[in-house]
């Protein structure tokens, strides 16, 4: 998927996390899928974690953080993306539909 922004912090931060991305699921196909299981749980130093511990950190990113929202209090990373990103683009996105099945159907009209 491409996407791109007039905003360059937006454009900044999805490149960064498509950046991110990229190098995992290349780390997964060169590197760990022809690893030994075994070394999946060694510890490459005394506390640093293994590797199946940072994958296990890298799935299990927190969207249980929670921040302050003015108006509607103390809510979780999870809330704010859904509300605030998903909801608030489906809402648009059925508002354009509408819009669009208004003007289509007026347009046979004149």
């Amino acid at each position: 998927m491409t996407a791109s922004t007039n905003n360059p912090k937006v454009e900044e931060i999805r490149h960064s996390v498509q950046s991110s991305y990229n190098e995992l699921n290349q780390l997964i196909a060169e590197r760990l899928a022809t690893l030994d299981p075994a070394k999946l749980y060694q510890r490459p130093a005394g506390n640093e974690w293994t590797i199946i511990e940072s994958l296990a950190h890298i799935v299990e990113f927190n969207l249980e953080l929670t921040g302050h929202h003015s108006r509607y209090g103390d809510q979780t990373l999870a809330w704010f993306i859904e509300d605030f990103v998903t909801h608030h683009l489906t809402s648009h996105l059925e508002q354009l539909s509408a819009c669009l099945a208004v003007v289509s159907d007026n347009a046979g009209e004149q």
